[in-house]
């Protein structure tokens, strides 16, 4: 697993230093993965196109293929414990487990309708949500643990996607078309209440039942801070497609998604209670979910892709030395990298922008002392440079000017 830590300046730390980051994943599998869930910091499963469900016990260092019987897409996976939980996704495919998905088996609930989203609020009551084809939305929910499923009334001109509760009787989700439905009644009503935004609404998040999040098409956030009666716009410095977000308290949260164009990944991240979001520079295919697990985080994505977030502690290793450094800062045509340390054989250089976008790769069978970059075809700016092998990862920032 690689750790970073970025200081004012560059700071390398081991493979056991005290950081947070978010680091691949090897799934094993290159089919997208849409779903995830974190039942404990070691214990996730994750759900994909083809049928694909995955299973880690051990922090993520190994997954486990298991066969859910279904070839479909399956966009949402929910665990109430070790040892139960419900898989669903494409044109009716509704799945569950009892065993900790040694077995998955097919639930009847509906032949046409293409689940979204499932949450459950406690062991024994959850609910789900889809459409179909763009046209309709449904949701439906069960009181004995997934066993049996009955629909709910809504009015809904397209399919649902986002759903949360912040009580066992006040929920939320959103649909294709950027409205929020409300229920405060367990959801025997769902009332439609504009959000700001016709663009799609994928996910939400309430840090409590007055404080919330929705994240969208075309870089969309929008916050409630009055129970979901009003959405405001928050900005997101991007056009992106968000798919997900979550908070670990009540300052520090991440938003996820990425570019549907050139398939490449999106992390955000605030530190002041989501007034303001800032890029993380990952290099990596689209995201699709996240949650965490106390401060374990796991994200999935496209093309196989999952992403961990952890704090290991130990000592740093050449914090006060200069291992890396880049000049001439600001650079024009050329840029030369000078790194410091013997034990790096290989690895790879990446260059990211300002948004976090990936504009420089690079694989590199040795690594000698200097490294030349060509930074003519670069735009005036600030970038984040990055040299890594797979035991330690280096940053440092520097402008390019014209």
């Amino acid at each position: 697993m690689k750790t970073i830590t970025l200081i004012a300046s560059i700071l390398c730390l081991n493979l056991a230093s005290f950081c947070q980051t978010w680091t691949p994943l090897n799934s094993g599998t290159a089919n997208h993965l849409l779903g995830i869930s974190v039942v404990d910091a070691n214990t996730v499963y994750v759900c994909g196109s083809a049928g694909t469900i995955l299973k880690t016990t051990d922090g993520g260092i190994n997954w486990t293929s298991q066969t859910s019987g279904s070839l479909k897409s399956l966009y949402a996976i929910c665990f109430t414990d070790l040892m139960n939980g419900i898989a669903l996704g494409d044109t009716g495919t509704f799945l569950r487990t009892t065993d900790g998905g040694a077995t998955w088996n097919s639930l009847s609930v509906s032949n046409v309708v293409s689940f979204r989203n499932v949450y459950f609020l406690d062991p024994n009551i959850g609910y789900c949500v889809g459409g179909i084809n763009g046209t309709s939305g449904y949701i439906y929910m069960t009181n004995d643990g997934g066993a049996t499923w009955n629909p709910q009334t809504v009015t809904s001109n397209s399919g649902i996607y986002g759903l949360k509760f912040t009580s066992l009787t006040d929920g939320y989700c959103t649909n294709y078309q950027g409205i929020v439905y409300r229920t405060i009644d367990a959801g025997t009503t769902w009332n439609p209440i504009s959000s700001g935004t016709t663009n799609i609404i994928s996910d939400l998040y309430f840090l409590d039942p007055a404080n919330g999040f929705g994240v969208g098409a075309n870089g969309t956030i929008r916050r409630t801070n009055d129970n979901g009666n009003t959405w405001n716009a928050i900005q997101s410095g991007n056009t992106d497609y968000l798919t997900g977000i979550t908070f670990t308290d009540a300052s520090n949260g991440f938003i996820i998604g990425g570019n549907i164009t050139n398939n490449t990944g999106r992390i955000l991240n605030t530190t002041d209670g989501g007034i303001t979001w800032n890029n993380v520079p990952i290099g990596c295919p689209r995201l699709y979910r996240l949650e965490f697990a106390n401060s374990t985080g796991y994200i999935v994505g496209l093309n196989g892709t999952i992403l961990k977030y952890a704090t290991t502690a130990a000592i740093a290793e050449n914090a006060d030395s200069k291992v890396l450094s880049v000049y001439p800062n600001p650079a024009k045509d050329f840029l030369t990298v000078s790194l410091k340390d013997k034990n790096m054989k290989g690895g790879k250089i990446n260059i990211f922008n300002i948004q976090g976008g990936l504009v420089y790769h690079d694989e590199l069978s040795s690594i000698n002392e200097t490294i030349t970059v060509e930074t003519s075809s670069l735009q005036s700016g600030m970038y984040t440079l990055q040299i890594s092998d797979d035991e330690k990862i280096f940053f440092t920032k520097f402008s390019k000017i014209d």
